[in-house]
């Protein structure tokens, strides 16, 4: 039978499983089956109530803190914005867990790896949409601003049961600010080091019923040398980036609601090319071209007041183009795009706990251009139940099942729990999690010319992490310790043997993560994070390349007068190897930002990248910035 009927079949086979369901949830489940207080405890009412609270990547659906068993962190807008920076890149650096690896001047490829996996192993979300690109299996961070977004949520460990491929790391969901009740509109210009300019404009309206928010940035940078400036490489490559996201939604039918979120970046950067015996070098005509959008629109609605239905369509699609006047290697035509379907059906039975039912179809295409030309499809569907019992741990237990017409099915499940005991004036939670998962061979290691291979398997990992969590001192202080352990076999590596792709690595991952806060007052509050990671090739012993051995991050931050914020922060960086397997050197680098809210609608604001002008790389051979200055003022109306 052809890949595309199969798929088709498996695709009407689980509609059919899934109507089936739906029919029996709403024939079987009794209208008393709703909560004696009045809503179920995971309902859409209570994200509504408490957002802050509440976070929907690591169970796919609204899940307080306490009950989410997932090793996670949530950035939220005010952090994003306190940083003053434009980069998202530059905000996921504070995050225990993930290390970011950006080669050379802004616009340069920039990877994010969590826990010491591969940087594809890393899924990126953009409202839900899936955003990894279909030809490399991974997400370049370089263009992604830090413009509206209302929070980012990071769930680390392995998370396919719910998401499917490139989840072995864990998952980063990058969601949109929502609209405020009323018109807003915000407008703020910057300018600093490099000859770099940034301007910014948002509008907003929203009323109980509609809503709707439209926000527009550009910046343009001479920048810096991509390539070494030690290496005698002094050429400064410019970079220019404009962004576009919007959101917009309405109710309707009472308890119904549709929402749409669009985001769109387009960078234009110099590169510097690579010569093989003297590493990065300055290429004059070297220029790369990027556009991503990306666009969902969901809709839900409560069927009985115990039962949800949500539907989903999300849409992605890049384009990379480089163009090089000297360098026929450095031209390419590179287009991908993921379209993607998903419906959902929650529960909330009698007794508590939440039923999750899940069904996704998603079709993958790219063409590089004179390269090859394919697409695959992928269905999948997931089951998920959350136990939350008086006086009992929260257990969640999920399997999901998915069928590519590439490279066949996959199997993944995993299990959480977290137990919260309020001890005397303390608060401790006890957090732990279990899962496997699993990342689809990419359409460059299976078809690009003299190195693809189609006889490829998916590179499959599991993984479990315990932790232990306490709020002292009147919840003032938070402490969070977590041990993870992970092993990821069949990765897809360069066989020197037959000169292709093939499953011949594998990796053992363990370490500790850990972070403490406290709010002495206003005048003084403190912020500390550490990763320990050992991770290591299995055959050679080898540390994985760029994956440091110890991260830390301590933070200071500082009111002195009512509306003055202050912030300094130092980063340390020990123990890398480069690809090459060679020693990288550690380093440690200071930042510092204020921001004055002079009246309820003007903020001027500063941040020094660098402080002390440390010379270091994240990648040998490239780049990074020196000492550099910005300044800007916001109005809001």
């Amino acid at each position: 039978m052809p890949t595309f009927c199969r798929a088709s079949v498996n695709s009407r086979r689980f509609c059919s499983f899934t109507l089936f369901c739906s029919l029996f949830v709403l024939i079987s489940t009794p209208l008393e089956a709703e909560i004696e207080e009045g809503t179920p405890e995971d309902s859409p009412v209570e994200a509504s109530q408490d957002p802050v609270e509440l976070f929907i990547t690591a169970n796919r659906h609204a899940t307080s803190a306490g009950k989410t068993g997932s090793s996670f962190t949530v950035i939220s807008k005010q952090e994003i914005r306190d940083t003053n920076q434009p980069s998202l890149l530059e905000v996921l650096r504070q995050v225990e867990g993930l290390e970011v690896v950006r080669t050379g001047a802004p616009g340069g490829a920039t990877s994010v790896f969590i826990r010491g996996a591969e940087s594809d192993h890393t899924l990126v979300l953009i409202d839900g949409v899936r955003a990894n690109s279909n030809a490399t299996g991974l997400f370049d961070f370089a263009n992604l601003t830090a413009d509206n977004i209302e929070r980012v949520e990071i769930i680390r460990g392995p998370q396919s049961v719910l998401y499917g491929s490139e989840a072995i790391g864990g998952v980063i969901n990058v969601i949109t600010s929502d609209v405020s009740l009323g018109t807003s509109a915000s407008f703020s210009a910057e300018a600093g080091s490099y000859s770099t300019q940034i301007y910014r404009a948002n509008v907003g309206q929203a009323t109980d019923s509609a809503r709707f928010g439209l926000n527009l940035s550009y910046e343009d940078s001479d920048g810096f040398s991509t390539a070494s400036e030690a290496q005698g490489n002094t050429e400064d490559d410019s970079y220019e980036r404009l962004a576009l996201s919007g959101r917009a939604g309405a109710s309707f039918l009472g308890d119904g609601a549709v929402d749409l979120t669009v985001r769109y970046v387009e960078g234009d950067a110099e590169l510097d090319g690579f010569d093989f015996e003297s590493g990065p070098v300055d290429a004059l005509n070297f220029v790369q071209d990027s556009r991503l959008l990306t666009s969902s629109i969901v809709a839900s609605k409560q069927l009985r007041e115990n039962i949800k239905f949500s539907l989903s369509l999300g849409m992605s699609r890049d384009e990379l183009e480089g163009s090089d006047l000297d360098n026929e290697f450095n031209n390419f035509e590179i287009d991908s795009s993921t379209s993607n379907v998903t419906s959902t059906i929650e529960v909330q039975p009698r007794w508590d706990g939440l039923f999750l039912l899940g069904h996704s179809f998603e079709k993958r295409e790219t063409d590089n251009k004179n390269n090859f030309d394919e697409k695959r499809d992928v269905s999948s569907f997931f089951l998920q139940k959350q136990l939350s019992l008086e006086a009992l741990p929260v257990v969640t237990l999920g399997v999901r099942y998915d069928d590519d017409s590439d490279y066949g099915d996959e199997t993944t499940f995993r299990t959480t729990m977290s137990w919260v005991c309020d001890c005397d004036e303390n608060t401790s939670r006890l957090h732990a999690s279990f899962g496997t998962g699993f990342k689809a061979p990419s359409f460059n290691e299976l078809y690009f010319p003299n190195f693809g291979n189609p006889d490829l398997d998916a590179e499959k990992s599991w993984g479990y992490d315990v932790g232990w969590e306490v709020k002292f001192h009147e919840a003032k202080a938070l402490f969070d310790i977590t041990f993870f352990q992970s092993e990821i076999e069949d990765l897809i590596s360069f066989d020197s043997e037959t000169f292709l792709a093939a499953n011949i690595n594998e990796a053992d991952i363990h370490g500790i993560e850990a972070s403490f806060g406290y709010e002495h007052s206003r005048y003084l509050g403190t912020r500390f994070n550490y990763t320990w990671t050992d991770a290591e090739d299995v055959e050679t012993g080898d540390s994985l390349a760029r994956r440091p051995e110890h991260k830390g991050r301590i933070g200071l931050t500082s009111e002195p007068l009512e509306g003055l914020n202050l912030g300094l922060s130092l980063l340390i960086v020990d123990g890398r190897t480069d690809s090459d397997g060679s020693e990288m050197d550690d380093y440690q680098r200071v930042d510092f930002r204020g921001s004055w809210q002079v009246r309820e609608n003007i903020r001027p604001y500063f941040r020094i990248d660098n402080l002390f002008d440390k010379d270091y790389e994240e990648v040998k051979g490239y780049e990074t910035t020196g000492i550099a200055a910005y300044g800007g003022v916001e109005f809001s109306l």
